[in-house]
């Protein structure tokens, strides 16, 4: 029985359903065809805002203050590099001192999905990457990643999908081919996740979790695995806000759940992970201007106080986030990132 891996494996499974950041714009992880779709239209946005704001480079500064709010450093964090197609094709990243730590490139297809990324250091030496091989409904197939060269497989993962794409079967290979891990879905008939099993080397069962709205853990009869329950709830509140709830019990009766809060806009505006003792382990709040634009981002976490956060973001008259502040949890202004665009 490995219930640290468990633990571990559903906690992913809850975070991964109700956050989503700035960033992920630039990393695109494979998904269900409704969730492709979604992440396509995003980025098709974005895509066009570029476009028509005429965009082709990207220079982001870095501002750091004592605790006076003296200025103690300002230099050049990150460069970027659009193409006319509003895709982002190259990223240079500079360490605290201004200095050339790494560059990135990025591959796309005509959606938008990201097939290839390559990690350079500052002498042009090949440190990491990844290629996707996707398919013609744009969902990725094959994912494959690189280290050191890059020819050199460090480990890859192939996913396959049923007729309403969603995906039913993920292996994963080490460098030699051999499979290290694989994950296996089932669906009721409705599209709603029914079960989901994952396994070791040799194929061992390490564990399952049950999409159940009963929500009673059960130990499974092979005495090497561990049975979670799992049950996601759907309501509206009086804002017509949409408040999902993901519970997950495990066979000793302890339940975590997370609560998501989305507005009518269909934008986050609240994530909390509760504990089994009910209590906030985890929460996110964001809040948005008249335009849906993110204005406010804050973190807190009852168990790692010192990590709490709050991020402010400011646009310009285009809608371009410019200027980002990243306070800490005593709200003192820790630094600020400053985007010039042209």
């Amino acid at each position: 029985m490995n219930r640290k891996k468990i633990i571990l494996f559903v906690f992913v499974l809850l975070f991964a359903t109700a956050t989503y950041s700035q960033s992920e714009y630039y990393w695109f992880t494979p998904g269900d065809a409704q969730a492709v779709k979604m992440y396509i239209e995003k980025r098709s946005q974005i895509r066009d805002s570029i476009i028509k704001n005429n965009i082709r480079n990207v220079t982001t500064y870095y501002k750091q203050f004592d605790k006076k709010g003296n200025i103690t450093r300002n230099v050049v964090a990150t460069e970027e590099t659009y193409d006319n197609k509003g895709d982002l094709v190259v990223k240079s990243f500079y360490d605290y001192k201004g200095r050339p730590k790494y560059t990135c490139y990025y591959t796309y297809n005509s959606s938008g999905i990201q097939t290839a990324f390559k990690k350079f250091d500052k002498k042009g030496n090949y440190i990491s990457g990844w290629e996707y091989i996707v398919n013609a409904n744009n969902l990725v197939e094959k994912r494959t990643f690189y280290n050191k060269k890059e020819s050199a497989v460090s480990w890859s993962e192939s996913i396959t999908y049923n007729d309403a794409g969603q995906p039913t079967k993920t292996v994963h290979t080490n460098k030699k081919g051999k499979v290290f891990s694989s994950i296996e879905t089932d669906y009721y008939t409705d599209g709603n996740k029914k079960e989901v099993r994952h396994y070791g080397k040799k194929g061992k069962l390490i564990s399952v979790v049950k999409y159940d709205c009963l929500a009673v853990g059960v130990i499974s009869n092979n005495k090497n695995s561990d049975t979670a329950a799992s049950c996601t709830k759907s309501t509206y509140d009086a804002d017509s806000n949409k408040i999902i709830t993901n519970e997950i019990v495990y066979p000793n009766g302890k339940m975590w759940r997370s609560i998501s809060i989305i507005n009518k806009q269909g934008k986050l505006i609240e994530w909390k992970s509760i504990n089994p003792k009910g209590e906030e382990a985890y929460k996110e709040t964001h809040t948005y201007n008249d335009k849906g634009l993110e204005i406010t981002h804050t973190f807190t976490s009852s168990k790692y106080t010192p990590h709490n956060y709050r991020l402010e973001y400011v646009y310009d008259d285009k809608g371009q986030n410019t200027v980002t502040k990243r306070y800490n949890r005593k709200n003192i202004l820790l630094y600020e990132t400053h985007k010039f665009i042209r």
